[in-house]
């Protein structure tokens, strides 16, 4: 599985992180199964996309 990772600078909800994360990997068409570390100030969110 790949993990990738985005920094942001404002603290989000995990709900947010996975929207990003969706964005990120349909823009970049990367294959499933895949991590996605959203990083704020505040807080760390892991989202797995199958």
């Amino acid at each position: 599985m790949r993990l990738h990772q985005i920094n942001i600078n404002h603290t989000i909800t995990i709900t947010a992180a996975k929207t990003l994360a969706q964005i990120l990997v349909s823009a970049q068409r990367l294959k499933n199964p895949v991590q996605v570390k959203v990083v704020s100030p505040t807080t760390e969110h892991l989202v797995s996309l199958d």
